[in-house]
């Protein structure tokens, strides 16, 4: 029975350090140094509030495993906030013009 807990307990410690690894390595999320607390990027607030708007929360699928991934691997399902040309040209200026700022400061 001890060794059950044991193992039980070190799985939930696994999903926990997974889930928070993929929350960073969306870039959307900063976790406090004693990971107490989550926040939203600055940067990502208007892609956070696009993907929130965008997609639904309610699970789909649940019962038909090919269903779902037919689903999940559909490219022209997800819509992403850098899927509008014109964002994303306006994302990449401001980009530029942060980037030239910077380096005219450093010379």
């Amino acid at each position: 029975m001890d060794k059950f807990v044991r193992t039980k307990v070190s799985n939930l410690r696994d999903y926990t350090d997974a889930c928070y690894r993929y929350l960073r390595a969306t870039g959307m999320v900063e976790i406090s140094q004693r990971g107490n607390s989550l926040s939203i990027m600055y940067e990502k607030k208007q892609e956070v509030e696009f993907f929130l708007d965008h997609v639904d929360r309610k699970p789909i699928f649940v019962d038909d495993e090919a269903k779902y991934k037919d689903y999940l691997f559909n490219a022209s399902l997800s819509i992403l906030y850098s899927d509008d040309r014109e964002r994303l040209l306006t994302q990449v200026s401001e980009f530029m013009e942060t980037s030239l700022d910077f380096t005219q400061i450093m010379t």
